[in-house]
């Protein structure tokens, strides 16, 4: 049999023609390249195709100096900081010390990264040779060159199915403020999300809905978004509820004397979905040192982080948090979800529906429906929900709306109590009147009665139905404090209302104290007592409060001079309510009505309000009707009598203090004859039963 051998192997090599019995050993030899004559002679040994040839293909592939070539050039040689090409390894030696040595990209110069081929060489010095040919690459470093390549193509092909799987999701990092288990579902997958936990979920890119749903599958959160594939890092607050902070760390080389914070401190309270860029520690402590460049004095970095809560869960913490520094309005979402955990008790159902109502009547509305649906037999959820369909401007619906119901159950109390509770004025005093002789120990009706009672000035049937009230129901007669309060100083009882507010501040249940006190200051005030007495009977948490003591004395009219910059402003709106009303209106506009509420009293309150609605500050007077919580109806006629228009008030259930603001801003139209305005603030003088801020300003406004 004829065999092609154009590189004459056959003649170099004899040996080779007792295996040409292996067609892949003669197709190899036909090629003219010994090194593929080579490789086909490994693996024939290792495949064991010629058994009885297994002796001679040892002794063939242990000689590769027989498949030798000649050089094509010279092969790269040198290295850059211990990487770079060299000859590694020594085999097959001869006499004249040349030998086989692997040319390899190599670190430390020993050790072969990739293997590029093998030489017949001889050392002449120092990582110096002299290069005879080129060898064949034993079997360890062929396989070694041919793994190298595959997993290249393989780390090719990862990186590019990484890349476009990359392309097409985003990673997000869920966070749980709650103090319970959360299921989240997105994109077909459902997870557990532990309380006060966080987790990272991979996402497809495109329009999705997040949903988390508490421990009673009711859903606290939905988030709709159109999520994009980025580097940036996308957190996915739940409800806000998380107190997630971005703190701003600053590294000095020198730290100067007065250096900036250590921390600088972005809040993230009742934000739900945020995305961030360049943070270098996400939830990680950042180092105590770093590196910075050679002309840099100092450098910032920026951590991400959620702080830990020793005492409660983040989010009570995140709403204390927003309230205290006047963001209340973004924790809505928290309040609605906190209340959805806890079957809508009446607390938390009614922190979501004011906080709501900060911003947003249809929004307080819907959460009202909410609590409502839930609680249906809460009448005070259901008032509430009444008292905010009549700001929208539902009243004469309501009103046919729970007649029907009382009509269609005349023995049921809260059917009555419902329907009557809308009708205002004498008309609604005297519906209350009968259904207390019908119903006389129920509590909601026998509080409204005394309400009424107290808005229409009889003071005495008000005081003995209280008395009632508090055999039957402490905590609703407490809601009933101020006013019970204001009737007993009315009826010169001023040492029963010092007693009662003596209960009230020893109290743990009363949360009013810093109201407490104040009127108890102001009756001391009315019987021409030291004050300092009054002080002395405070809690000791306020007699001990610098500040506290500040604020009270400026609250009640006392001279007080402060270089606290804590109260400075605050003092500075008391002063102005007294003597500058005008220029009050530019310190309080942007008070939140948190703040309002807080910083004043209700008969503040009132002056402050007939004042904006006069001034035309409509934003204020909004929040102040808010802080109030005037109905629209009664803010109208409020507005219109401060105007000198003509009408009866005695159609509508005024507070005593409100009716006394309105009347004083009446005293001071244009268009009301002199003689009247002298009589209205004399009326209204005479009225202050606690000579607080209102028959003060009477005496001293100017218009």
């Amino acid at each position: 049999m004829s065999i092609s051998d154009p590189a004459q192997l056959l003649q170099r090599i004899p040996e080779l023609e007792e295996l040409c019995a292996d067609p892949k050993i003669i197709r190899a030899i036909a090629s003219g390249d010994s090194f593929k004559v080579y490789r086909a002679l490994v693996i024939a040994r290792l495949l064991r195709r010629l058994p009885q040839h297994q002796q001679l293909l040892k002794q063939l592939t242990s000689e590769r100096r027989l498949f030798a070539k000649p050089l094509k050039g010279t092969p790269a040689l040198g290295s850059f900081y211990s990487l770079g090409f060299n000859f590694i390894g020594q085999s097959e030696t001869d006499t004249d010390n040349s030998y086989i040595a692997m040319h390899a990209l190599a670190v430390l110069f020993v050790v072969p990264v990739i293997p590029l081929g093998a030489y017949v060489v001889k050392s002449t010095g120092d990582r110096q040779w002299q290069i005879y040919a080129r060898a064949p690459l034993g079997l360890a470093g062929w396989l070694y060159t041919r793994g190298v390549a595959a997993s290249l193509v393989v780390m090719v092909m990862a990186g590019a199915i990484h890349s476009q799987y990359a392309s097409q999701h985003q990673e997000i990092t869920m966070l749980n403020g709650f103090n319970q288990t959360l299921t989240i579902e997105a994109a077909g997958q459902s997870v557990l999300l532990g309380a006060g936990q966080r987790q990272q979920l991979t996402l497809p890119a495109g329009k999705l809905q997040l949903i988390a749903r508490a421990n009673n599958q009711e859903v606290i959160d939905r988030l709709d978004i159109e999520l994009k594939s980025s580097d940036k890092l996308s957190i996915w607050n739940i409800a806000g509820a998380a107190p997630l902070v971005k703190n701003t760390h600053t590294y000095y080389k020198v730290k100067p004397v007065q250096a900036e914070s250590a921390g600088n401190q972005v809040v993230y309270c009742g934000k739900q979905f945020i995305e961030f860029e360049n943070i270098e520690y996400p939830f990680t402590e950042p180092p105590q040192s770093i590196q910075m460049s050679k002309h840099a004095e100092s450098k910032s970095v920026e951590q991400l982080d959620v702080i830990r809560i020793q005492d409660g869960d983040g989010a009570h913490a995140c709403v204390r948090y927003a309230f205290g520094n006047g963001s209340e309005q973004l924790m809505v979402a928290t309040l609605e979800a906190i209340a959805k955990m806890n079957q809508w008790t009446e607390s938390d159902a009614l922190s979501a529906i004011y906080t709501a109502r900060m911003t947003s009547l249809s929004e307080a509305i819907r959460l009202s429906r909410l609590a409502h649906k839930k609680q249906p037999e809460n009448l005070r959820l259901e008032r509430i929900l009444q008292d905010l369909r009549n700001e929208q401007g539902a009243n004469r619906e309501q009103l046919s709306e729970y007649d029907a119901k009382a009509k269609a159950s005349p023995d049921n109390p809260d059917a009555q109590y419902l329907y009557a509770s809308l009708l205002q004025g004498k008309a609604g005093l005297t519906a209350i009147q009968k259904l207390h002789g019908r119903f006389p120990d129920h509590t909601a009706i026998l509080r409204s009665l005394i309400w009424r009672e107290y808005i229409h000035g009889d003071y005495q049937q008000g005081l003995r139905h209280l008395a009632r009230l508090h055999q039957l129901s402490e905590p609703d007669a407490q809601h009933l404090g101020d006013e019970e309060i204001f009737m007993l100083v009315a009826l010169q009882r001023p040492q029963d209302a010092m007693a009662m507010l003596d209960r009230y501040l020893s109290s743990d249940s009363y949360e009013d104290k810093f109201g407490a006190a104040t009127q108890l200051i102001r009756i001391y005030q009315l019987l021409g007592k030291d004050t300092g007495l009054a002080i002395s009977r405070l809690p000791e948490q306020l007699r001990k409060d610098p500040a506290a003591l500040e604020v009270l004395s400026a609250r009640t009219g006392l001279l007080t001079q402060t270089k606290n910059p804590a109260t400075e402003l605050l003092l500075k709106s008391y002063k102005a309510l007294r003597e500058q009303p005008e220029k009050l209106m530019g310190i309080v506009q942007n008070f939140s009505i948190q703040q309002l509420n807080q910083h004043f009293g209700r008969d503040q309150l009132y002056l402050l309000f007939v004042k904006a609605s006069q001034s035309e500050k409509k934003q204020l007077e909004d929040r102040l009707a808010i802080a109030l919580n005037l109905a629209k109806p009664e803010r109208e006629k409020i507005k219109a009598y401060i105007r000198g228009e003509a009408m009866n008030l005695d159609e509508y259930d005024i507070e005593p203090d409100l009716w006394n603001a309105a009347r004083l801003l009446r005293s001071f139209h244009p268009g009301i004859p002199k003689t009247e305005q002298q009589s209205l603030r004399q009326q209204v003088i005479k009225n202050d039963v606690m000579h607080g801020a209102i028959s003060y300003a009477a005496q001293h406004w100017q218009g």
